[in-house]
């Protein structure tokens, strides 16, 4: 017997956001530490700045936070003591979560080392070209990559971009999508079968493409003006976004930030769920929409097109055509017959997004990781 089948092995996962949640990053990393608490296949400590007293969290520089430079800030201060928190906590693996809103990696560590990209640099400043600048963010990103052991990619669309413009050979990447909480999904009233109300829900921000929603409202609005579109969340431009549809008088309702009962209480009245992004890393928001039996009108674009099936599990659009998204959101919102179609088949597609089932493929790399240190 060797020393790796006397002992559980000790994950370190290093991320800036975590629990309380702040986006899909943070949802991912807390969906799989409750699955560990579930299963208890490894000891697994979480390493954060957030505060919170969940088992097995350390938090550490919390004052990044309030930084201006926030996760970069994090990067070099956690690279600073990384070794000693492995020593300290005695740890065989380090599982860091990269692209923007990650961590860089600035050296190869003594442990095996995993990162899960949610979405990559090279997306930000190639599709967004008033973010040229993030050219910087990618080449750190790059050189933190290099120095992993295993690349987990959340997406197929993640995945050929880290291999094409990072570099990174085949071998040492695999898709593990994100996922969604079936049983709690399943448990929502779902009574929007009349409604003409239509939702998106996320951060508010040029990545997200609420600006190209808003903008195609104004044609919806000509032709339907009984279709009222709710936005929950904030962000960078939301306050641009406010006058903009007050100057042109939109039924558009800003809701700021909601509780996750007050999300699901107001998705009982969404005939349909926009996901406008320009691109996305995985794009779990499109997955919520299904998972609360709303079809789903999306771009066509990175992340979002490995998961809806075009007329099949919902609709795909191409990125900043306004008249092609105005004449979907009204063809749908007055088609019961296609909405239910759409929702049929997409919970139909749900059951391969189930955590417990990404917990346990996640499992798998940390023991092959492991295997390979005390071999």
């Amino acid at each position: 017997m060797n020393s790796y089948e006397k002992k559980k092995i000790n994950v370190g996962v290093f991320a800036y956001d975590f629990f309380p949640i702040f986006g899909g990053q943070g949802r991912h990393i807390y969906e799989i530490y409750r699955q560990n608490r579930i299963h208890k296949k490894v000891n697994m400590y979480i390493f954060s700045p957030n505060v919170n007293s969940l088992k097995n969290h350390i938090s550490i520089f919390p004052e990044t936070k309030k930084s201006k430079f926030k996760n970069i800030e994090l990067s070099f201060q956690i690279n600073k003591k990384i070794e000693n928190l492995i020593e300290k906590y005695d740890l065989d693996i380090v599982h860091i979560h990269g692209g923007p809103g990650g961590l860089f990696l600035f050296k190869k560590l003594r442990v095996p080392t995993m990162y899960t990209v949610h979405h990559t640099y090279w997306q930000q400043y190639h599709y967004i070209k008033s973010q040229s600048w993030k050219y910087l963010f990618y080449l750190f990103e790059k050189k933190s990559y290099q120095f992993a052991d295993k690349i987990i990619c959340v997406s197929e669309d993640t995945k050929r971009i880290i291999h094409d413009h990072y570099s990174i050979d085949t071998t040492m990447l695999e898709y593990i999508p994100n996922g969604i909480d079936l049983n709690y999904f399943r448990s929502l009233k779902k009574l929007h079968d009349h409604s003409k109300e239509i939702i998106y829900v996320g951060r508010i921000d040029k990545r997200k493409g609420v600006d190209f929603l808003i903008r195609s409202m104004r044609l919806v609005t000509k032709k339907d003006p009984d279709i009222t579109l709710h936005i929950v969340g904030e962000g960078s431009v939301k306050s641009n976004l406010e006058r903009y549809s007050k100057a042109n008088k939109l039924p558009i309702i800003f809701h700021g930030r909601l509780s996750d009962k007050e999300v699901d209480t107001l998705y009982e009245n969404i005939a349909i769920q926009v996901v406008p992004s320009i691109f996305e890393g995985f794009g779990l928001s499109v997955l919520e929409g299904m998972g609360r039996g709303v079809p789903v009108i999306a771009t066509n674009s990175d992340g979002i097109r490995g998961i809806i099936k075009h007329c099949y599990s919902g609709l795909l659009i191409p990125y900043n055509n306004e008249q092609i998204l105005a004449n979907r959101i009204i063809f749908l919102v007055n088609n019961e017959t296609m909405r239910k179609e759409l929702v049929q088949n997409a919970d139909s597609e749900l059951g391969k997004y189930n955590w417990d089932d990404i917990y346990q493929k996640t499992i798998v790399h940390y023991d092959k990781l492991a295997l390979h240190k005390y071999t």
